[in-house]
C-alpha cells in the first residue's frame, strides 16, 4: 500500500510537472508569435492542444502522414522508409489498393506476373503522381489518364498504367523501389515525374540541421518522420539521450502531452541555426531573402547531400537498372508553381512567382528547379533507344486555365496535359524499343 501511495505521489508529481511546463511553453509561444518573423508560432495558438481534437482527415499533404491513428496512409519500410498502407484511402476520394498503389478509375487486384495481352507502365513520383488535391478522384490522375489515353494506341491488349506515386517521396526512394520489388510487376516501360520533393529535400538539408550548435530533437509530437529513417533512428537510439527521445517521440505521436514545449524546443532549434534556417512565413525584405539563398548556390552540386547533383544521378541510376532489363525509361522533370512557364496565373499561382510575396524556401525552390532543369538540358544529350529525359516545365505555357492547386499538386485540368504529354512519349519510346 505504501508502495502504492508512493507511485501515485510521484505520478502526481510529474504530471503537475508537465503541466506547468505545457503552461509556461503556451505562454513563451503566445508571446513569441506576435514578435516579427515567428508567423509558424502563431498557428500553435490558435488552435487547440491536440489532445483535445480529432486528428486531420485532410487539409495540406504533411497532415496526412501526422495522423497517429489506423488511418494513417503511410506506413514504415525499412528500406524505403515509408510507403503507401494497403486498404486505406491516401485522401478521402483516393483509395490505395492490394498492392500499395493508389488506384486509378477502378480499385482492382492483379497478378504480379504480368498476364498476356497486357501492356505495363509503371509511373513513379510524390503526392502530385498519387494524386493529391481538391476533388481529384482515382480517375483523375496522371496514371488513369494516361491509361484512357493509352488504349486506343495499343489494339488488341489491355493497357495498365499502376500508380506508384508516394507523398513525399524522392528520387532516392522510387529508385529503391525500382531496383527492389517493381521489376517484379514486369513493367514494359518505366516513368518518373518528379524534381519537385527532391528540392524539398535540399531545402531541409540546408535549413534544418543546426549550423551553430547541436540541439537534439527532444519530442516530436504528432510525427511519423521520425520512423521514416531506419538509420537515423539506430544512430539516435545508441545513446541514452537517444533512446529516450525516441520513446518519447513515439509515445508523443499518440499522446502529445508536451506538444507546445516541442514547438517550443523546435523554434528554439532553427533560431540556433541562423538566418537560413529562421522562419520565412512572413515575407521580409526580397533583397535580404535572396541573398540568403545565393550562399546556397554552392550546394546545389554537393553530392553530401539531396541535391540536384544527387537527383540526377538517381536518375540515372534508374535508367541504368531500367536499360539492363531492355525496358524503356522516361525521366521528366515536373512542371511547378515555382518555376514552370504559364500565360495566365490565379491569384494561388501567382503567390508563388509574386517577388513581394515570395519567402526564403520559394526562392530555394526556384533556385533548385532552375539548375534541374539546366542539369535535364544535360542529361538529354544521353537520350536513346532505352531512356530519354524530359524537361515538362514548359508544358503550361499557353495555358489560361488553373493548373496547380497549390505550389506543386495539380488541377484534374492539369493531369489531363501531362497525361497526355507522357502518353505521346511513352508510345514513341515503346514503338522504338521494338
Amino acid at each position: 500500500m505504501k508502495g502504492l501511495r508512493t507511485a501515485l505521489v510521484y505520478g502526481a508529481i510529474i504530471a503537475v510537472t508537465m503541466a506547468m511546463i505545457e503552461l509556461i511553453s503556451f505562454g513563451a509561444i503566445a508571446f513569441l508569435a506576435r514578435q516579427p518573423g515567428n508567423g509558424s508560432l502563431a498557428s500553435h495558438v490558435e488552435r487547440f492542444h491536440p489532445l483535445f481534437r480529432p486528428p486531420a482527415k485532410q487539409g495540406n499533404i504533411a497532415q496526412l502522414g501526422n495522423r497517429g491513428d489506423a488511418d494513417n496512409p503511410y506506413v514504415f519500410d525499412s528500406r524505403l522508409s515509408y510507403r503507401n498502407r494497403i486498404g486505406v484511402k491516401f485522401t478521402e476520394t483516393l483509395p490505395i489498393g492490394p498492392h500499395g498503389f493508389i488506384c486509378n478509375a477502378r480499385c482492382e487486384d492483379f497478378p504480379r506476373a504480368k498476364p498476356e495481352g497486357e501492356l505495363r507502365v509503371m509511373l513513379f513520383g510524390g503526392s502530385s503522381v498519387a494524386g493529391f488535391g481538391p476533388g481529384i478522384t482515382g480517375a483523375d490522375t496522371i496514371s488513369a489518364q494516361m491509361e484512357a489515353a493509352l488504349q486506343p494506341q495499343v489494339p488488341g491488349k489491355r493497357v495498365r498504367v499502376i500508380n506508384a506515386g508516394v507523398g513525399g517521396w524522392f528520387s532516392g526512394q522510387e529508385l529503391t523501389l525500382l531496383a527492389l520489388e517493381a521489376l517484379s510487376f514486369q513493367p514494359d516501360m518505366v516513368v518518373f515525374l518528379d524534381g519537385f520533393n527532391d528540392g524539398q529535400q535540399w531545402i531541409s538539408e540546408l535549413t534544418n540541421k543546426p549550423r551553430l550548435v547541436e540541439l537534439k530533437d527532444i519530442v516530436l509530437p504528432n510525427t511519423h518522420y521520425y520512423g521514416y529513417s531506419l538509420i537515423t533512428g539506430f544512430e539516435r537510439v545508441q545513446s541514452m539521450g537517444g533512446a529516450v527521445a525516441h520513446t518519447l517521440s513515439l509515445a508523443s505521436q499518440h499522446y502529445p502531452v508536451l506538444y507546445y514545449t516541442a514547438a517550443l524546443a523546435k523554434h528554439a532549434r532553427r533560431m540556433s541555426m541562423g538566418a537560413a534556417a529562421a522562419d520565412v512565413k512572413d515575407a521580409g525584405d526580397p533583397a535580404a531573402q535572396q541573398a540568403i539563398v545565393d550562399g546556397f548556390a554552392p550546394r546545389l552540386d554537393d553530392l553530401s547531400i539531396n541535391s540536384v547533383a544527387t537527383y540526377a544521378a538517381n536518375l540515372r541510376s534508374a535508367a541504368g537498372i531500367a536499360a539492363s532489363h531492355r525496358i524503356p525509361g522516361l525521366f521528366v522533370l515536373q512542371p511547378g508553381a515555382h518555376h514552370a512557364a504559364k500565360a495566365e496565373r490565379t491569384a494561388t499561382e501567382a503567390a508563388f512567382v509574386d517577388p513581394a510575396r515570395m519567402r526564403v524556401e520559394d526562392r530555394m525552390t526556384l533556385m533548385f528547379f532552375q539548375a534541374a532543369a539546366r542539369r535535364f538540358a544535360g542529361l538529354a544529350t544521353e537520350n536513346g533507344r532505352w531512356t530519354r529525359y524530359l524537361d515538362l516545365t514548359g508544358l503550361f505555357a499557353a495555358e489560361r486555365e488553373p493548373v496547380w492547386s497549390d505550389d506543386i499538386h495539380y488541377t484534374a485540368h492539369a493531369n489531363r496535359l501531362i497525361a497526355a504529354a507522357l502518353s505521346r512519349q511513352v508510345t514513341d519510346m515503346l514503338d522504338k524499343a521494338k
